[in-house]
């Protein structure tokens, strides 16, 4: 699969034209039209609604690997709720139908006002002009006892944006009780009154935010909420694969994460004006980064282990003899540990991704402040120091630049001792020099 963003021009009649000799993706039927973000048959479009119309608590007692076609797709619900799921039927698209169109008009609108009255006033508080430090520096030496919480948090390996504390203390009551508002001169109403309706529009845009990273994700939480531990015969096959295979392990899940971020990163008209050739270089240059904050939500610091595909993974099984990969390691344990010690919601995940993709775009300046004040409003509601736990949390970025470094020079390394290796396309487009 190549990175690819462009966006087809025909309306809906000539979809509808066009997918008469398409079949359904999910099944291979004939498919009726493009349901819930898939082209796909009346049957598997109604099985998707009904889906995510009542709770249901799907089995699979075929290790999940069932087939889905016209014959088969009624025989396994487990399996065909996952196969819409990765193909990218949105959860969403049934809750809130096709209201975003108008959301993004009425944002447009209130944004055009407030531009043109007093835009500086609406950045959050004390992040106008945040810069973050210098880059960090990472030891080379190596210790025993690598995965332990106490040690990665203390361990030299671990850049200084990473190694204070982190005890943020929430906010007890509701979070979305509003501080009263002061009382203001009667000349500055009209102006309140549109302050007040960018806050409102800013909680929209913060939920459509949210609602298109969970459908770009929507295969991973649907698979990490039904997650389950290792079964021994898979433990023992990886702890006994080799260099080669854990590489490719690793490609493949980050192949998965990258693709979810390519339909997550089209919903910001910022990114999608830019030429094509831009986008990818902005992606590649921010795609790990990117990854990695969203691994927060699948990592449990209480068990220190990560959901990958559905299965439960201790830290411990990542280890290995190689020095320099062992201190990768560490890093990014200790990098998922402190993100937990924030809490972070998907809303803010997404938040902070969007923020950490376009930091650096100056066409998207505007969008990055408000990303940045939504990111400080979700704060404000359940953190005693808001201010505090954004600023610790940006400063973060510096240990995730430096992973992205050593990644690469991980990878290329790889490759010089094992050149006939084969990783995942996606994977080798993005990282490989």
């Amino acid at each position: 699969m190549s990175i690819s963003f462009s966006k087809s021009g025909l309306g809906k009649t000539a979809i509808l034209a066009a997918v008469k000799v398409v079949l359904c993706k999910i099944c291979g039927d004939k498919s009726s039209g493009v349901h819930y973000g898939v082209i796909t048959c009346e049957g598997c479009k109604g099985f998707f609604r009904r889906s995510q119309s009542a709770i249901v608590n799907y089995h699979c007692t075929r290790g999940q690997t069932c087939t889905i076609d016209r014959v088969n797709r009624n025989k396994c619900q487990f399996c065909r709720l996952k196969k819409c799921l990765e193909l990218g039927m949105s959860r969403d698209s049934v809750k809130f139908g096709r209201l975003q169109k108008k959301q993004r008009e009425k944002q447009q609108q209130v944004r055009s006002v407030v531009e043109g009255n007093q835009p500086s006033s609406l950045c959050a508080p004390g992040y106008e002009g945040y810069s973050p430090g210098a880059s960090p520096t990472v030891s080379s030496s190596v210790h025993e006892n690598v995965f332990s919480v106490d040690y990665a948090v203390k361990s030299e390996y671990v850049a200084e944006a990473a190694v204070a504390p982190i005890n943020y203390s929430l906010k007890q009551e509701p979070i979305y009780e509003h501080p009263q508002q002061a009382a203001v001169p009667s000349q500055e109403t009209t102006y309140l009154s549109v302050h007040q309706e960018m806050l409102s529009q800013d909680e929209v845009f913060a939920a459509q935010i949210k609602a298109e990273f969970e459908s770009a994700h929507a295969a991973s939480i649907w698979l990490k909420n039904n997650s389950h531990p290792l079964n021994e015969e898979f433990e023992s096959s990886f702890r006994n694969m080799d260099r080669v295979g854990c590489w490719n392990l690793f490609a493949t899940e980050m192949s998965k994460m990258i693709e979810s971020m390519c339909r997550f990163v089209k919903f910001f008209e910022e990114f999608n004006q830019l030429d094509e050739k831009t986008r990818i270089s902005v992606l590649k240059d921010n795609v790990f980064e990117m990854c990695l904050v969203t691994a927060s939500l699948f990592y449990d610091a209480k068990t220190q282990s990560i959901s990958l595909s559905g299965q439960n993974f201790h830290v411990s099984l990542f280890a290995t003899a190689q020095p320099n990969v062992l201190a990768f390691i560490r890093m990014v344990h200790s990098c998922l540990h402190n993100l937990a010690q924030f809490q972070l919601s998907a809303v803010e995940v997404a938040l902070f991704s969007a923020w950490i993709l376009l930091q650096g775009t100056a066409s998207a300046s505007y969008l990055v402040q408000r990303l940045k004040g939504c990111l400080h409003r979700q704060f404000y509601y359940k953190m005693v120091h808001p201010e505090e736990a954004l600023q610790r949390l940006l400063e973060l970025l510096q240990t995730f630049r430096l992973l992205a470094r050593q990644h690469k020079q991980l990878l290329s390394q790889f490759f010089e001792s094992e050149p006939d290796a084969k990783l995942q396309p996606l994977y080798m487009e993005v990282f490989k020099s």
